[in-house]
C-alpha cells in the first residue's frame, strides 16, 4: 500500500511525512505527487488533517526554526575543527555564535538570527 498526497505550496515535506509516521528517506516526490509507501491513505489523509489543524501552525514554524538552525551550525562545524587556522578571539567569536544558535528554541517566534562571525 502506498499513500498518494497532491502537494500544496505551503507544506513543509519533511513535516508531512514525520506526521505520516513514514521514514524521509523511503518518501518521494514526482510531479505534485508525494508518495509515502507503507502507510495507509486513511493514515495520511488523518496525518494531513492535523498537520492542516491550526493549533499545530506553531509547531511547524519552530520545526522550519530548527532546520534553518540545524543547517547553520552544519555549515559552521569546519570553525570548530583544531587545524581551521583562525585566531583565538575569532574562534571564541564562532563558539559564541553557534551556542547562539543553540539557544534559538528559548525564543519567542519569531526568532532573531544571530550574525554570523567576520
Amino acid at each position: 500500500m502506498t499513500a498518494v498526497l497532491q502537494i500544496k505550496t505551503s507544506w513543509n515535506l519533511p513535516d508531512i511525512i514525520r506526521a505520516a509516521g513514514q521514514d524521509i528517506k523511503s518518501a518521494y516526490v514526482t510531479d505534485c505527487y508525494l508518495y509515502l509507501p507503507d502507510v495507509s491513505q486513511v493514515d495520511a489523509d488523518a496525518a494531513l488533517a492535523s498537520y492542516d489543524d491550526a493549533a499545530s501552525q506553531e509547531a511547524k514554524q519552530w520545526a522550519i526554526v530548527r532546520d534553518q538552525r540545524n543547517a547553520m551550525l552544519d555549515a559552521s562545524d569546519w570553525t570548530q575543527m583544531s587545524d581551521n587556522g583562525m585566531s583565538s578571539a575569532v574562534r571564541a567569536a564562532w563558539i559564541d555564535y553557534r551556542q547562539a544558535l543553540r539557544d534559538i528554541t528559548t525564543q519567542t517566534l519569531p526568532v532573531t538570527w544571530p550574525s554570523e562571525p567576520t
